[in-house]
């Protein structure tokens, strides 16, 4: 929660308070003497985060050992030890380990600065015995043509859940989540902060 309110709170340049944090493939040159906080902010708080992001991205709930981001952190470190590696480099490990093109998340990720607004709301009904979902996502302060997942979690009584991750593509996305027998108590947009946005719920 810190993090994303310091990564946040950088949005302030807007106003005329400061100076926007770069990339994170900038690395060392986005550390200035009138930004001395950006290496940390971007390498450490938002790099991480979007490691995190990558993690979620190769989640299966049917590998609780997480092997795929596992392989992928353990190539990328066997190829590279003790030698220089750049962003590309990571990009094709990545990709070795998604086996597709990454490139629209480093794009927006990687070789961007924006961060998402959200706002989720949903609805639920009974349909033809069953309980159905419906979300909506207002997207702003993102490229329109950009799209990202993001993992939506269903709660249901005595500590059930069921996980879905849902595209968010455009400044609106609507969604129909697969129907259950049981009514939902809740549902928890961004569940394990999949993504790096700020989020209002109604």
């Amino acid at each position: 929660d810190s993090w994303r309110e310091r990564l946040l709170d950088n949005r302030k340049y807007l106003l005329g308070q400061g100076q926007e944090a770069g990339p994170i493939w900038l690395g060392t040159r986005s550390n200035t003497t009138s930004t001395p906080d950006d290496y940390r902010l971007v390498i450490y708080a938002k790099g991480g985060w979007v490691l995190h992001m990558l993690r979620d991205y190769l989640l299966d709930d049917s590998d609780p050992g997480e092997t795929r981001f596992r392989e992928l952190m353990r190539d990328f470190y066997q190829r590279f030890a003790g030698k220089r590696a750049f962003t590309e480099d990571f990009r094709a490990a990545v990709e070795r380990a998604t086996g597709e093109d990454m490139g629209w998340f480093f794009d927006d990720w990687v070789y961007g600065t924006d961060i998402p607004s959200c706002r989720f709301t949903w609805t639920s009904e009974r349909v033809d015995g069953r309980w159905r979902v419906h979300g909506r996502i207002e997207r702003s302060n993102f490229p329109a043509a950009a799209r990202f997942p993001v993992l939506v979690r269903v709660n249901f009584s005595k500590d059930r859940f069921s996980r879905q991750r849902v595209w968010v593509t455009g400044p609106v996305t609507e969604f129909d989540l697969p129907p259950s027998a049981d009514e939902p108590t809740d549902v928890v947009f961004n569940d394990l902060e999949s993504v790096l946005c700020d989020t209002k719920v109604r």
